[in-house]
């Protein structure tokens, strides 16, 4: 049957070859796509997620800082003037400690990185309840002093703290992509190699 086959047998076989090739790089294409598609659902829920977290995050703890600080200068502002930015005070500090759960899902890293930002926004906490003590007191010297020595350094430690964790986010994110981009580069070159 092998050594003369007939025409019939031939096309029949040569079909067969063609379908499966056509399966196999059917299979082997939905494959490489669900690897693209997993690999850009990872880039969003972690790096971009991060990134977007933690930049928000920081202009929510910018707005604190420069919320109380106003608060601090406020000396001849009224009382409904001052409870309103107290009460803003604390809607910035709600979203701070949203957009950081957030970060603390979506991040790759090492955890110790969000635990380092966590730290100084306690040693941030305790400055400014000691800066709303003042205030409620009328000591707004005193307020204005901590605001412009204690307050001021923790805002520079709070954006080293929080470049780390961008600069991780963004390193993950190249990474992700280039993962992705080679993928796509060595199944183009699997894909012609079979044609």
């Amino acid at each position: 049957m092998f050594a003369n086959p007939r025409i019939g047998t031939r096309l029949a076989v040569g079909y067969a070859l063609i379908v499966l090739l056509m399966i196999f790089n059917g299979v082997y294409s939905l494959n490489r796509l669900k690897y693209a598609a997993s690999r850009t659902t990872e880039l969003y829920d972690h790096p971009f997620n991060t990134r977007k977290s933690i930049r928000d995050a920081n202009l929510h703890f910018t707005q604190m800082h420069y919320t109380l600080k106003d608060i601090a200068d406020s000396e001849k502002t009224a009382i409904a003037t001052q409870t309103a930015q107290l009460r803003s005070l604390d809607g910035f500090e709600a979203e701070f400690n949203r957009n950081m759960v957030t970060v603390r899902k979506a991040f790759l890293g090492d955890q110790s990185e969000v635990a380092h930002v966590m730290r100084v926004y306690a040693e941030w906490q305790v400055t400014r309840d000691q800066v709303v003590a003042l205030i409620k007191a009328r000591n707004y010297d005193r307020a204005r002093q901590v605001v412009r020595t204690g307050e001021a350094d923790l805002m520079t430690r709070m954006e080293k703290e929080m470049n780390d964790i961008l600069v991780f986010a963004d390193n993950k994110a190249a990474e992700f992509v280039k993962g992705s981009q080679d993928a796509a580069r060595s199944s183009f070159i699997d894909r012609k190699s079979v044609v």
